[in-house]
């Protein structure tokens, strides 16, 4: 084993004696003891370790730069956020390290922090000036991210903190509430919810709307929340002219398919704008189950698309996924 090898790996223990034995031995640089792979330096290390003690000896004794970056520009900062290592965040910061540094893909340290969910980190983070607004690579900022992995806490304190992160938007148009709705993230969607003034139905850049990405997924009572409380509706198309049902039916949801049928009186048969219908779609992605329950719920298969084309006439692609979607329509109408 190398020298470095041996210097990374006490500092992966947070062994300081021996780090300061080869140290007083050799003279080290401890900018250039890096992994070739990663660029990550002993401090990297120790800031993702959560090694408090070793980041103060290698900063106050061997004079390392706590700014340093690794190849994809993380610096100690990222790794102690990201791992949740307050008392390494809190003495980085102490020592007046930037509080917004950007890696790679535009991630801050208050980014990572909100995708571990760890609410002392990001209240840190924020009560010393980290900007929950700022953008990664896609649109997405802190609160994005805080609604994607479902801690309510995190994000109503950064409502509190900033009641404009309500309408962020990525770069593809999706809102906070189109996040936590496809993640199924119930306490989110309430908090929300309870905020939501926008009188008009919300979109992203496809025309996907928040109830369309909770059926898609299956989280019917999210559905059910946003339509009872007037924030989406069932009658609303995306960009493809399909509705809830046809995104339902092309995910092979059956309980999706059941609510929007019985509680939001869909009709089965409903059109995209190709004529596609619910049926088709299921057929077409090859979800056996859902093909039979459509057609048990009054699912008109001899009904056309635009292009001229029965369930039936769809069913070679299908079969070729998914050999029992045909037991739906077999062997009484199968023309294949």
């Amino acid at each position: 084993m190398d020298e470095r090898q041996q210097i990374l790996r006490a500092a992966n223990r947070g062994d300081i004696e021996v780090l300061r034995k080869m140290n007083d031995r050799f003279g080290l640089d401890w900018s250039r003891c890096v992994y070739d792979k990663t660029g990550d330096s002993a401090l990297h290390v120790a800031a993702r370790a959560g090694h408090l003690l070793l980041m103060r000896y290698l900063h106050e004794e061997g004079e390392m730069n706590l700014e340093q970056t690794n190849l994809d520009g993380k610096r100690p900062l990222h790794d102690a956020a990201q791992f949740c290592h307050f008392k390494c965040v809190e003495y980085l910061i102490g020592q007046g390290v930037e509080i917004d540094p950007m890696k790679r893909g535009d991630w801050t340290p208050l980014m990572l922090a909100c995708t571990k969910q760890n609410d002392d980190i990001v209240k840190f983070l924020i009560e010393n000036g980290a900007s929950p607004v700022l953008r990664n690579k896609d649109g997405w900022n802190s609160f994005h991210l805080a609604c994607r992995e479902g801690n309510a806490t995190i994000v109503s304190y950064l409502l509190k903190k900033d009641p404009i992160l309500l309408q962020s938007r990525s770069k593809n148009g999706r809102t906070p509430l189109h996040t936590a709705a496809l993640h199924g993230n119930w306490d989110v969607v309430n908090v929300l919810i309870d905020l939501f003034k926008d009188p008009e139905e919300v979109k992203d850049t496809c025309g996907t709307t928040p109830l369309m990405d909770a059926v898609r997924s299956g989280h019917v009572e999210i559905a059910r929340r946003l339509v009872d409380a007037k924030v989406c509706s069932c009658e609303c198309r995306d960009g493809m002219g399909m509705l809830s049902i046809h995104l339902a039916a092309q995910a092979g949801n059956i309980e999706s398919i059941n609510f929007l049928l019985d509680e939001c009186q869909t009709d089965v048969n409903s059109p995209a704008h190709d004529l596609s219908r619910p049926l088709h779609l299921a057929s077409r992605e090859g979800h056996a189950d859902a093909v039979q329950h459509l057609l048990e719920q009054g699912a008109d298969d001899s009904l056309k698309d635009s292009h001229g084309r029965t369930v039936s006439s769809v069913l070679f692609f299908a079969v070729l996924r998914q050999p029992l979607i045909c037991d739906a329509l077999c062997p009484k109408k199968c023309v294949l």
